[in-house]
């Protein structure tokens, strides 16, 4: 095959179709970090009831998300008996957010030298490359969302931020302790946080969970025939950034959303022998990341990237004593 041959025709689909194959291989390049937090903010327990619409500004520049959700009650809504007045008109809380925030792989290239050394085609040989970059972007990715959250947590019922320890495991038994779990998840009764709660994080978090059989499997969402009464996905940069390995971020679902826009799409998608533009999908998450593939004529290296344009965004909590239904905590072992 010649760098004058139809090499890049078709070429988002063929890679979509060989990230989706290989996504599931023991290969190297198909490893799955445990970025929980990334895949806990994308899960259908966490998004759904809040709508997000990407609006085209079409100037290129600009990039909005209409974020749309139902705002939570307050004591201040409740009346009297007997009123026939519209006191309140409930309608849905439409925002719009600038998504200012970007990531990015390093530009990386490669030529048809390289893919013969492989013995694969084409495609599936790019497919490979492209799963590993993924990786590498989506833990990057994690890593700064949890940095954001660490300057977010909401209030505990007693009006405090910092973190609170409940202990988790039972030291001299190596066994749970089910009352550390009890006195957790009582901290979302007090503030009023409806849905089951999310606990992300490692350590003895971890251990709690897999002594009490709480399912989830970062690669394919939660394990229902394993669940308990919080939803858990591990994540080892959680305790690397809260500087303990045992802190834990939990969260009621909805409560914190990650605005994504793709750019690569509409009249701003491209597909040609020198050039490509195009969405990929993750294999494994609802994440969709912007790709781009060109040919440098001078040097006959293809050289590409994978991007994505991001934000967090923090849904207000009408619950008293509650800001973000967002919490710090620790488990601990005695």
């Amino acid at each position: 095959m010649s760098l004058n041959s139809t090499f890049t025709d078709g070429i988002c689909p063929n890679i979509q179709k060989g990230l989706d194959t290989i996504a599931g291989a023991n290969t190297p390049e198909a490893k799955n970090s445990k970025d929980g937090l990334l895949q806990a903010l994308v899960s259908k327990e966490n998004t759904n009831g809040v709508l997000q619409n990407a609006i085209d500004t079409k100037d290129g520049k600009k990039h909005y998300v209409d974020v749309t959700f139902i705002p939570r009650g307050t004591n201040s809504i409740a009346s009297s008996c007997g009123s026939c007045t519209a006191d309140d008109e409930v309608n849905p809380n439409s925002i719009l957010v600038d998504i200012d925030q970007c990531i990015t792989t390093k530009n990386f290239q490669f030529d048809e030298t390289e893919m013969r050394k492989l013995c694969e085609s084409d495609n599936e040989w790019i497919s490979r490359v492209f799963l590993s970059k993924i990786d590498d972007l989506r833990n990057e990715l994690d890593k700064r969302l949890i940095t954001n959250i660490s300057s977010n947590f909401g209030k505990f019922s007693d009006g405090t931020t910092a973190v609170k320890s409940f202990q988790m495991i039972n030291s001299a038994t190596s066994s749970a302790n089910y009352l550390g779990e009890v006195s957790a998840l009582d901290e979302f009764d007090k503030i009023s946080a409806s849905g089951k709660p999310i606990f992300v994080g490692a350590g003895n978090l971890n251990s709690y969970a897999m002594l009490q059989k709480i399912g989830c499997c970062n690669s394919g969402g939660t394990d229902l025939s394993g669940a308990g009464n919080f939803s858990f996905y591990k994540d080892y940069n959680v305790g690397s950034l809260l500087s303990n390995a045992n802190d834990f971020v939990a969260f009621a679902p909805n409560s914190v959303q990650l605005l994504t826009y793709n750019k690569y799409k509409g009249s701003y998608k491209d597909d040609s022998r020198l050039l490509t533009r195009a969405i990929i999908n993750d294999p494994t998450i609802n994440l969709g990341y912007d790709f781009k593939l060109w040919l440098d004529v001078c040097t006959e290296k293809y050289i590409g990237n994978l991007s994505l344009r991001y934000k967090l965004f923090y849904i207000p909590s009408g619950a008293e004593g509650g800001v973000n239904n967002l919490l710090h905590m620790r488990a601990t072992a005695a």
